[in-house]
């Protein structure tokens, strides 16, 4: 039989990021510690993140490839340790990303980073505004500009049809009765093909659109020709809908003679 150290501290969840059960469709929480080695405790050399339902119970799992339970919570059932083995296998396949952001003393590959990579590879979704439906991972396009401004810039990748476009919500709400549907192949608006129109942009948030688009994401960083180097907005925008639907083929995309990504012009839209 194998013991367990018994967690008798459940406060310690606090102050970590948490992935709750509505983004992640997990029957339980995770919690993942920013820069979890610069932390004050004996065993921060053991990379590792809480799994577990706050006020019930939790355990604390390894972060590698198959994560190993290192505390539970004395008071776990059969029943708990059954939700938590999907949660357990979702830290496995994304144990690059946790041990990324648990490993950040630089400030680097803070919280909103690692959500926002769970959320192109399709491991974290967002709620609709005043409804129950979910949508699958909603990438963020130049997240710490999208923050910064009024709008938010983003690639739905669920069922989005043939044409390449992002979501630019107006404000960060993300309701969709004030959302433009933008394309990427040409600066041009879309008809959504749910039927909705959405709403061009007026002046002063086309103005955040354009910067948000041509400015580099510095922490995407993208192959080209010339080297590596941060994305614009753009190119990652146009990369994240390649990879989504068109198995990471740019036809449906301005490229140069070299195969670079070609940046549209939006002044004109």
């Amino acid at each position: 039989m194998k013991i367990y150290k018994r967690i008798k501290e459940p406060e310690s969840i606090f102050g970590m990021a948490n992935l709750n059960p509505k983004h992640t469709g997990l029957a339980v929480d995770i919690w993942a510690d920013h820069n979890g080695i610069s932390r004050p405790v004996s065993h921060r050399g053991t990379p590792r993140v809480k799994i577990g339902t706050r006020g019930s119970f939790e355990m604390s799992v390894t972060i590698e490839g198959v994560p190993r339970i290192l505390e539970k919570s004395g008071t776990m059932k059969a029943s708990d340790l059954k939700k938590c083995e999907e949660a357990i296998r979702y830290v496995g396949r994304n144990a690059d990303l946790f041990l990324k952001h648990y490993m950040d003393a630089s400030e680097t590959f803070d919280d909103d980073d690692l959500i926002n990579a769970l959320r192109v590879r399709g491991d974290y979704m967002k709620k609709l505004v005043k409804t129950s439906e979910y949508i699958s991972a909603m990438a963020l396009i130049n997240p710490r500009l999208c923050k910064s401004r009024t709008i938010l810039v983003e690639v739905e990748q669920q069922d989005e049809g043939p044409i390449p476009h992002v979501h630019v919500y107006h404000d960060k709400t993300r309701n969709p009765k004030r959302c433009s549907y933008i394309r990427l192949d040409k600066a041009e608006y879309l008809t959504h093909h749910g039927g909705s129109k959405g709403i061009p942009l007026p002046p002063n948030l086309k103005k955040e659109f354009i910067e948000v688009m041509n400015s580099p994401w510095e922490r995407h960083i993208i192959e080209t020709t010339s080297g590596l180097r941060p994305a614009t907005g753009y190119e990652a925008a146009v990369l994240i809908w390649a990879e989504t639907y068109e198995d990471d083929r740019l036809d449906k995309f301005n490229v140069d003679e070299r195969g670079d990504i070609v940046q549209l012009d939006y002044l004109n839209l």
